[in-house]
Parts: structure tokens; C-alpha cells; sequence
């Protein structure tokens, strides 16, 4: 097995399991940020394969805690795999809501559901973890992208959706280094290791495009040219956004805990502990610094 030790393992973060719930009603858009109906399809269709995807990582990284010995590890897996459910639980409400307004999606969702079968039934462990922490750098490095970015696109974004992205956003945070750590004690291998990235990505990518150009179609913009041009600045924004950061997971040393957090992120767990209700949220009151926050 080729092995990549120069990853060592960091103190690992707090992580907390926080059950919360989002008013996700009809009363919100079809467009979550209205200003910028395309971005808000993007973020949504990233989203909307989550129900699916969070299962497939619990499934695999239980797998890996039943041959890891580390208690310390066992004991962040069994945080994450809580953080996750509770994730795929509030993604499935949205998704709900979305399906009679986009009827297309759920044989797009359950498109993926049967391709991560597949996968649990024919892939390695080494190759599902690797998988596993490949979409969860992604995750961690989107959610970075949206917090610095986010007075741009989602300055009017619904404030129970947004509510929702950070509540997510601030577990990734917290627990990014899990997956990673517990792909390394199952597997180790540089080579894997990138191929799980770059399947994730293409995965990933495919599974927006697809999404996005069906709300895009039954929203009756998808042939317009205005349309497209607002696409092609949206995908540039996110390949600027998350590309240069993910050439990172590609050195040899690379670990998660290397990277610092978003402050804002920072800065909604330090809200969260001292009880403020953060159930709806804007841009503006989330705030642009660690101003809330503390060093991690």
C-alpha cells in the first residue's frame, strides 16, 4: 500500500451535535437568492444530493471506525456521522419542497442514490474513504467560497435557506479533518487519495449541471442568452473560487487542519454556543469578520 505518512493528525476540533430545525415552507423561493436565480439553482442542485450523499459517507466511514483502533478518531467519527444525518435530514425537507416546482429532480436524485449503491457494493473501502474525504475538502473549501463571497451572491438570500447553509457550513468546519484522518488510517495512499478528489469533482460537476439545467428549462430561461451569460459567470466565480484552493489537498503533506477556517464560520459557532437562535439569518447580520468569533 503506498502510503502518505507526512499527513500527520492534528489536535483534532471541538465538534458538537446540534439539532436543528429550518422553517423550510412554501413560503420560500423557488429562487433562494433572487437576485441571482442562476447561483441560487447552482447552490440549490449542490444541495439537493446531499440526502443521498451523507448516507453513503456514514455508511463508509463507519465501516472504517470498525477497523481503526485510535479511540480519539472513533470517537470524531461518531460526532461526524450525528453532524451528518442531521445534515441529510434538513437537506430532504428542501428537497421536498422543491419537488413539485422542479419535477425532474427527484429521478435525478435517485439517479444518484442507485450510482452510490453501486459504489458500496463494488468499491474498495480505500476508495470510498478516499472518496469520502475528497467531497469533504470540497465541501470545506465551497463553504469558504460562499462566506467570502457572500455579500456578492447572497446578499438577499432567503434567511431560513441561508440559516441552513451556515448551520452546515460551520459543522464542516468543525469536523473537516475526520474524514481525512480516518481515510488515512484505512488506506494512506497518495495516488487514491487524489483519485477520490477528482471523482468526487467530476461527480459533483456533472450532477449540478444536470440539475441546474432542468430548474433553468422549467423556469423557461434555460434557451436565453442573458441566461447564459449569468451561467458562464456563475460557473467562472466557482471554479476561481474552489479550484486554486483544491490544488492544496494535492501535496503530499497536506491535512485539512492546516487551512484556516472562514471567520464568519468561526464566528456563527461562537453565536451558537452562547445560545443565540440562529434558525434564520441574512448576509449582512452574519457578519464579515471573527467579530463573534474565537481562535481555533
Amino acid at each position: 500500500m503506498e502510503s502518505d505518512r507526512g499527513s500527520a493528525r492534528a489536535e483534532p476540533a471541538e465538534i458538537r451535535v446540534r439539532d436543528m430545525r429550518f422553517e423550510l415552507g412554501a413560503h420560500v423561493p423557488s429562487h433562494f437568492c433572487p437576485s441571482h436565480p442562476e447561483f441560487s439553482h447552482a447552490a440549490t442542485a449542490f444541495m439537493a444530493a446531499l440526502p443521498q450523499l451523507e448516507p453513503y459517507f456514514i455508511h463508509n466511514i463507519r465501516e472504517a471506525s470498525s477497523a481503526i483502533e485510535d479511540s480519539l478518531l472513533k470517537a470524531q467519527i461518531a460526532l461526524f456521522v450525528s453532524q451528518e444525518a442531521r445534515h441529510a435530514q434538513q437537506h430532504r425537507a428542501l428537497n421536498e419542497l422543491l419537488a413539485p416546482r422542479y419535477p425532474e429532480l427527484p429521478r435525478l436524485e435517485r439517479e444518484i442514490k442507485a450510482r452510490l449503491d453501486r459504489s458500496r457494493a463494488h468499491h474498495s473501502l480505500g476508495f470510498r474513504m478516499a472518496y469520502t474525504a475528497g467531497y469533504e475538502a470540497i465541501t470545506y473549501q465551497l463553504v469558504g467560497f460562499m462566506m467570502h463571497e457572500k455579500d456578492t451572491w447572497l446578499a438577499d438570500a432567503d434567511p431560513n435557506v441561508f440559516a441552513l447553509l451556515c448551520w452546515h457550513g460551520a459543522e464542516e468546519v468543525e469536523h473537516k479533518s475526520v474524514a481525512f484522518d480516518a481515510f488515512q488510517a484505512v488506506h494512506g495512499g497518495y495516488a487514491m487519495r487524489v483519485l477520490g478528489l477528482l471523482a468526487a469533482l467530476v461527480m459533483t460537476v456533472k450532477d449540478i449541471r444536470r440539475m441546474v439545467r432542468h430548474m433553468l428549462e422549467v423556469d423557461g430561461t434555460w434557451s436565453d442568452r442573458a441566461c447564459r451569460r449569468r451561467l458562464q459567470r456563475v460557473r467562472l466565480a466557482f471554479a476561481r473560487g474552489l479550484l486554486p484552493k483544491l490544488l492544496g489537498y494535492l501535496r503530499p503533506g497536506y491535512h485539512p487542519a492546516h487551512y484556516p477556517d472562514p471567520p464568519v464560520m468561526i464566528g456563527w459557532l461562537a453565536r451558537h454556543a452562547a445560545g443565540e437562535d440562529l434558525r434564520q439569518m441574512t448576509a449582512s447580520s452574519l457578519g464579515n469578520s471573527a467579530q463573534h468569533g474565537v481562535q481555533r
